[in-house]
């Protein structure tokens, strides 16, 4: 199984609620200010997709298509997994409402779908 590490300090999920997006810059793969979110990890650590390509960039399908492919890859060859993959991965990421430790476990459950181990380290940032 693959290792994927989600630092938490670094970690950017749920819209803007509260200004978030003021605070912490809006949820991209890896937006202005530093963050990611869980599919910005994914691209970044285990596809190995350059920063450069994550910037401003809201879903895998915007990274350009020689570095997308890193990320298909991974996500099986059926395009139907790869789409629902991901729009699952954003809907627990950035709409789900609920207590962040349930977000966590529901991140490792679903990416333990296509054989990736999520842990989390470090706190949230205030």
């Amino acid at each position: 199984m693959k290792e994927l590490i989600i630092d938490r300090s670094k970690w950017r999920f749920g819209g803007d609620h509260d200004g978030c997006d003021e605070k912490y810059g809006s949820t991209e793969l890896l937006n202005s200010k530093g963050y990611m979110c869980c599919l910005g990890f994914f691209s970044k650590d285990l596809c190995k997709v350059p920063k450069k390509y994550l910037m401003g960039v809201p879903t895998p399908e915007g990274i350009p298509p020689k570095h997308r492919s890193k990320v298909y890859k991974l996500l099986g060859k059926s395009t139907m997994t790869k789409y629902y993959f991901w729009d699952k991965a954003i809907e627990i990421n950035d709409i789900f409402r609920g207590e962040k430790e349930e977000r966590e476990l529901m991140i490792i459950d679903h990416f333990k779908k296509i054989g990736v181990n999520v842990s989390f380290i470090n706190e949230y940032p205030e």
